[in-house]
Formats: structure tokens, C-alpha cells, sequence
């Protein structure tokens, strides 16, 4: 069974026998994805597909609740060594796939929401390859059909990083969620390293909104004025 499809029966049976405490959780917050110290059964990992087959564990947290929604991320990195292919008449390649994925609860929109996410991450190989990359959010119901409510793709390497939004609809009966980086490299040999690093700012999902924050030539700019208007205001006083 590959890890897509682990991921999948987890969120179809999750509903089923969650915890008091995460439906508790779910009621509480208004709409809940899984996350630590929820049910349990949200995972993420970093799977390579090349010669062989190579899962790494990542790691998740519980994001803060905002706007009555607590959203979820997940971070780690993995590096891949490449074996032996016979490639015949097709080219060789490898692909990554960076997982998060949970069940959802308390999913009963009376109107559509929009929420946030956030993506991070950085794909690198020793080789020549050609590269390409996709960022994906979806839902499942519980017959594990996919809604995809989010996906870009590029061809450029390196250093990804980028927001997007996905708006949840009424109609569907959402009872799990993936977020998914997928990369590819086309052209690999034997020998090649392949790396994919999602880092702490990771992959988010209702991703925390900050405001900006002045540059610190404008905030000296915005207290020299208010000094300003202070010592203008002492001086009329004084007349």
C-alpha cells in the first residue's frame, strides 16, 4: 500500500472512531483539520519513488485557532539516493512527494469560507535533471472522492515559496484534507542525489495572518514626527 493510499483510508476511517476528545475539540473550535492532540490520525511524510522507495517522517503542529478554524502544518526534510534503473526506452526519473494529510471536523458550512495556506520548500539534485513541481490542497469525503480546491505548478528549481487560498464549498462533505508538494526529476542516473526540504514555515494550512510590520527607517521617520507635532503642540500651549 503506498503512502497516498495510507493516507486516504486513514481520513475515510478517522470520523468513524475518533476520540471523544478531538470531536470535543472540533465542537469547540467550530472547524477543526487534524492535527497532534487532536485524533491521531493526521500524518505527513516525504515519500522518493525512483529505483527505490524512500519514506521520511515529518513533523506536524496544531495551529492557533483564527477566524473559528484551527489549521495544521507540517515540516521536514529528506534527501535521496538514487540506484540502479534500466531505463530501456523511457527516461529515467525520480519524483518526491511532501504529504500532509487528516481528517476534518466539524465541516458544516452554511456559507463557502476561504482560508489561507502558505507553502515552503526547496528541491535541489546533484544531477542535470529536469524538474518540475506541484502544490496541491484538496478535501475528501468519505468514499475518497477528491476535491481540489488549490494546485500550481512550475518548472523552476530551487527555493519555492508562495501563498494561495482555497475556499471550502457548502456541498461537499469533507471529512479529510492533503496538502501535497509533489517534485519530479526527469533524466536521473545512477548515483544522483535528489533532496526536498520543507522548513519550519512549511507547508500551512489556515496559515496565520501577520500584520506587516513598518521597516525601521519608517518607524524613525513616523517618531521623529509625532516628536515633532508633541513639541508644536507644548509650544501654542505655552502662548
Amino acid at each position: 500500500m503506498t503512502s497516498l493510499e495510507k493516507a486516504q483510508r486513514f481520513a475515510k476511517s478517522a470520523l468513524r472512531i475518533a476520540p471523544l476528545a478531538a470531536l470535543a475539540v472540533a465542537a469547540n473550535a467550530g472547524l477543526i483539520f487534524d492535527g497532534p492532540g487532536v485524533s491521531g490520525f493526521a500524518h505527513g511524510n516525504i515519500h522518493f519513488q525512483g529505483a527505490t522507495a524512500q519514506n521520511t517522517v515529518m513533523t506536524l503542529e496544531t495551529l492557533p485557532s483564527q477566524a473559528d478554524i484551527i489549521g495544521v502544518k507540517a515540516y521536514g526534510s529528506a534527501t535521496y539516493l538514487e540506484g540502479h534503473q534500466q531505463c530501456f526506452d523511457t527516461i529515467c526519473g525520480v519524483t518526491a512527494q511532501a504529504l500532509l494529510s487528516g481528517a476534518v471536523y466539524g465541516y458544516n458550512l452554511s456559507d463557502p469560507v476561504t482560508i489561507p495556506l502558505h507553502y515552503d520548500f526547496t528541491y535541489s539534485t546533484s544531477s542535470q535533471a529536469l524538474t518540475s513541481w506541484n502544490v496541491r490542497f484538496s478535501l475528501l469525503d468519505s468514499d475518497n472522492a477528491r476535491l481540489d480546491l488549490f494546485s500550481l505548478s512550475d518548472s523552476t528549481s530551487g527555493h519555492i515559496t508562495g501563498t494561495g487560498t482555497a475556499t471550502l464549498p457548502t456541498g461537499f462533505q469533507a471529512t479529510g484534507y492533503e496538502f501535497a508538494v509533489s517534485t519530479n526529476w526527469y533524466g536521473t542516473n545512477e548515483g544522483d542525489t535528489f533532496s526536498l526540504l520543507v522548513p519550519q514555515n512549511s507547508l500551512d494550512i489556515n496559515a496565520i495572518q501577520t500584520a506587516s510590520t513598518p521597516e525601521p527607517g519608517t518607524v524613525g521617520l513616523f517618531l521623529s514626527a509625532a516628536g515633532i507635532a508633541f513639541f508644536r503642540r507644548r509650544s501654542y500651549c505655552r502662548r
